[in-house]
């Protein structure tokens, strides 16, 4: 009986860190990938408003 209540807390403290480490990450991820999409969209409305072909994206 030991065994499966011993697998359960583990199981649970994996569950809550993961949990944790998900809700770190979601707004990092977002911040960066706003900035990166942002500066992308500026740089080819601006092109497109001086009638240049669209820019090559550098994609990292």
């Amino acid at each position: 009986m030991k065994k499966k209540s011993l697998l359960n807390k583990t199981l649970t403290q994996f569950i809550i860190c993961t949990a944790i480490i998900l809700l770190l990450a979601t707004p990092l991820f977002y911040l960066l990938t706003k900035h990166y999409y942002a500066e992308d969209m500026i740089d080819i409305i601006e092109a497109t408003q001086q009638g240049h072909p669209l820019p090559e994206l550098e994609v990292v």
